[in-house]
């Protein structure tokens, strides 16, 4: 879709810059890692799983942990962005045999059932979710789990309260998913929800326009969720920055941003 072949470029050229920006999403990262851990450690995982998925694996924080946690695992990974599957490769070294599919999981033809599906802080760059957990189940294996953690309503709220308030005829495009349309989703596809919770995390930027290139960076300018349908003008822009200085100045200097993220444990049933 056009939407998704948007998606691909405005991440590939952001690459190299993801990490240097992606603090919160490395915190994220190794949470859901932990998730992961704690499913895994279940009575129904005799042993570690064998086959495993990552959905959006971005510069490869998550995929690092999965190559440590279980070296035996056959790990496939996915992105919608080449430069993303590049940067992944890179960091790995070669630590790790991948097979590495660019594109959305919709259309992939994956031609196998994973013990484990995976992803953490992109799932909510896929719509409809519905459609996404429906494939979800198709791919787990009977008994197979699936932990993510995405994105959800609330993240950034402070950049956009104040650009609605400056700009309120130029609406962004979309709303992250809420905790509970994501949930519902999950459930609708026929998959069980085990654990369910929201986290807020902070982050700073020496200033507005900092932050906003490390918005851009991240990915949050591109695609359906944040991007806009018009873009500011150079004095709406101005005000927008002279305002989040004053509003969200941190005592410690510089402003402060908010993320809000959901965590999901859920598998699929094992046949009657």
């Amino acid at each position: 879709s056009t939407a998704t072949r948007q998606l691909a470029r405005g991440f590939s050229r952001a690459a190299r810059r993801y990490d240097r920006e992606a603090s919160v999403q490395r915190t994220i990262a190794s949470e859901t890692m932990a998730l992961i851990r704690e499913a895994t450690s279940l009575p129904k995982f005799a042993e570690s799983p064998q086959s495993i998925l990552e959905i959006g694996c971005g510069t490869g924080f998550l995929t690092s942990e999965l190559v440590e946690g279980y070296p035996a695992a056959e790990l496939d990974i996915c992105d919608v962005a080449q430069g993303m599957i590049d940067s992944t490769r890179e960091h790995l070294g070669g630590r790790a045999s991948l097979r590495c599919y660019v594109g959305d999981v919709r259309q992939l033809k994956l031609d196998r059932q994973y013990d484990l599906v995976v992803s953490s802080s992109a799932v909510h760059w896929i719509e409809p979710a519905a459609e996404l957990f429906a494939l979800v189940r198709e791919l787990l294996s009977p008994g197979g789990t699936c932990v993510f953690s995405a994105m959800i309503a609330g993240t950034l709220a402070e950049l956009r309260t104040l650009r609605a308030e400056i700009a309120p005829n130029k609406p962004l495009r979309s709303e992250l998913p809420s905790l509970v349309g994501l949930r519902n989703a999950v459930s609708a596809s026929g998959l069980i929800v085990h654990s369910c919770f929201d986290r807020t995390f902070s982050a700073r930027a020496a200033d507005s326009r900092a932050l906003l290139r490390s918005v851009s960076g991240l990915g949050f300018s591109t695609g359906q969720c944040f991007g806009p349908q018009r873009p500011l003008n150079r004095t709406e822009l101005d005000e927008l920055c002279r305002q989040y200085d004053e509003r969200y100045a941190l005592a410690t200097g510089g402003v402060g941003a908010t993320y809000s993220s959901c965590f999901i444990i859920c598998s699929k049933a094992e046949p009657a």
